[in-house]
């Protein structure tokens, strides 16, 4: 028998808010010109809640570690997120290198768990990168990748990877495996 509620855990960048390239690289917001949140978050995070899951962001945030974003920005940010995208919890990884709860590692979602009583079995964890994927399955959440241009290459060797193209297919993806597992909150 399961016990706790199932949880949709969401990255933050390229999930809720846009990403920001850097020449090829793929950053995320360092001030509020670059914060840009992505049409249908707000309504995939309702529609994820009516669906019986906590949602919970789950992101790694180095650039305060590196000095290239104040905490305060970073917790403004993420205040100005709440009132925008209904949220149930945020976990935040702030450190550089490796650390327990920065993903790859399951330490945010485990860390989530434990504080909101969750079952990670029954959980997901939509993601655009390989991290978050490998944060899921450490975890033993159910990993969902958002298709983008940047990261197809990088998650080509991850087999049975639920996929999706855009943020407004994921409500009937969540429905399909919940009826389908049986797992209905």
């Amino acid at each position: 028998m399961r016990k706790g509620r199932p949880a949709l855990f969401l990255d933050r960048d390229g999930i809720l808010l846009e990403v920001v390239m850097r020449g090829e690289t793929v950053s995320s917001a360092r001030s509020w010109p670059e914060f840009r949140i992505l049409p249908g978050a707000r309504r995939m995070a309702e529609q994820a809640r009516e669906l019986g899951l906590l949602t919970i962001l789950a992101t790694n945030q180095p650039d305060v570690a590196r000095g290239l974003l104040s905490a305060t920005l970073l917790e403004d940010f993420h205040q100005r997120l709440a009132q925008e995208v209904p949220l149930d919890g945020i976990e935040v990884c702030c450190e550089d290198g490796q650390h327990r709860r920065r993903k790859p590692n399951p330490g945010m979602l485990l860390d989530a768990a434990a504080r909101w009583q969750l079952d990670l079995s029954g959980s997901f964890f939509l993601g655009d990168r390989r991290n978050d994927v490998l944060a899921a399955l450490a975890a033993g959440v159910r990993p969902i990748l958002l298709r983008t241009h940047y990261n197809e290459p990088e998650s080509e060797d991850l087999p049975n990877l639920l996929k999706i193209a855009q943020l407004s297919e994921l409500p009937e993806l969540l429905r399909s495996v919940m009826d389908r597992t049986g797992h209905n909150p």
